[in-house]
């Protein structure tokens, strides 16, 4: 029994006792990384939303706030909460120790990330306007006009060739009506507008585990 504690005061003890270090530095870290990008995000939503209206002649209905976490969702690094009002971040798609404002990529991928985020916003407020309700993707067609139309209030960085082809759906119609309008026109005519070949079969077969 001795030589059992003897063991584990000079071998196990330092090494649980460094495992605990380690865990709290590196909750240190992810907390100090944290506090930068929702302090990143709340300093530079003024500029982006002053940005967006006056390119596309809108004018946002508040503000959303921020969720800064490692745990939201697996497919997306950013997104809208409409329930909430609420853009959410997951910080699992960035290196623990890099930082918005020495990493001037990360910096692009947040204020990229972020203009997109806002148009869900925009698009939901003025749906709430309107109807008296969320604007809540309960197919996935209405999912697609969602990202297309959100992808108009994209400011920065290069959208990938997925989300330009759903843009390029809705184009023609926030383009010609203005976007307010536009976004209008795609609500109250959302069962008439035809989606892209490719892009029906993609719904058709997502729509079955769509929720």
């Amino acid at each position: 029994m001795a030589t059992w504690k003897k063991k584990f005061t000079r071998f196990y003890l330092p090494l649980i006792a460094g495992c605990g270090f380690m865990c709290g530095a590196l909750y240190g870290q992810w907390a100090y990384q944290k506090s930068k990008i929702e302090t990143y995000l709340k300093v530079n939503i003024e500029g982006i939303i002053s940005e967006q209206e006056r390119n596309l002649n809108v004018s946002f209905q508040g503000r959303p706030s921020f969720i800064v976490t490692r745990s939201i969702n697996p497919f997306n690094f950013m997104f809208y909460n409409a329930g909430q009002d609420t853009i959410e971040v997951d910080m699992r798609g960035f290196n623990l120790f890099t930082l918005p404002n020495d990493d001037p990529r990360m910096a692009q991928l947040l204020k990229s990330g972020l203009s997109h985020e806002l148009g869900h916003f925009y698009i939901d407020k003025l749906h709430e306007q309107d109807y008296g309700r969320d604007y809540s993707p309960d197919s996935v067609k209405r999912k697609f006009l969602g990202e297309g139309m959100a992808e108009h209030f994209h400011v920065d960085g290069k959208p990938d060739h997925f989300y330009d082809s759903l843009h390029d759906m809705v184009k023609p119609f926030l383009e010609t009506n203005g976007v307010s309008e536009g976004i209008r026109y795609v609500f109250e005519h959302e069962n008439e507008i035809s989606l892209p070949e490719n892009l029906e079969k993609m719904a058709q077969q997502a729509q079955a585990t769509f929720k």
